[in-house]
């Protein structure tokens, strides 16, 4: 197998929800990744109505932080996939990494059209996330220290 077949094996994921919690990253795929502060612009992330996870859409004069992690398999991908659900779906963009000059091609999961008038005028923040009766459950079995 050449290197460009091997590397397109492998996607960057740029995670500016609940994704960006290594703890849950782990707990959803088994594994853990390297990962990177960084910046997407041209999007804002806020809440859902009803819920306690963020949706992304398209928001020209603004940039949301987060994650990017590094080398994301596509079999992982598909297991982020299910955990997603219906509300997004994965497209590629570029993000630049803090400090960094250069652009980085990244998937990233954007909150489908239907569903952006579910989006509130509260931006997302993970402290309230990780305060919702979801992260609890999905984390419990895991150790403190992977917080």
């Amino acid at each position: 197998m050449n290197r460009s077949t091997k590397t397109s094996l492998y996607v960057n994921l740029f995670a500016y929800g609940s994704l960006r919690m290594p703890r849950l990253m782990t707990y959803l795929t088994g594994k853990r990744f390297d990962s990177m502060k960084a910046c997407l612009s041209g999007y804002s992330c806020h809440f859902l109505a009803g819920k306690p996870f963020p949706g992304l859409c398209h928001q020209s004069d603004h940039t949301t932080h987060g994650m990017m992690h590094l080398r994301v398999s596509r079999r992982t991908l598909r297991k982020l996939d299910r955990f997603e659900n219906d509300f997004y779906r994965r497209v590629s963009c570029h993000v630049v990494i803090t400090g960094l000059p250069t652009m980085y091609p990244v998937s990233i999961y954007e909150l489908k059209m239907e569903y952006l008038k579910k989006l509130t005028p509260k931006p997302w923040n993970a402290a309230h996330f990780k305060l919702s009766a979801l992260y609890a459950r999905l984390t419990r079995k895991l150790p403190l220290q992977d917080c």
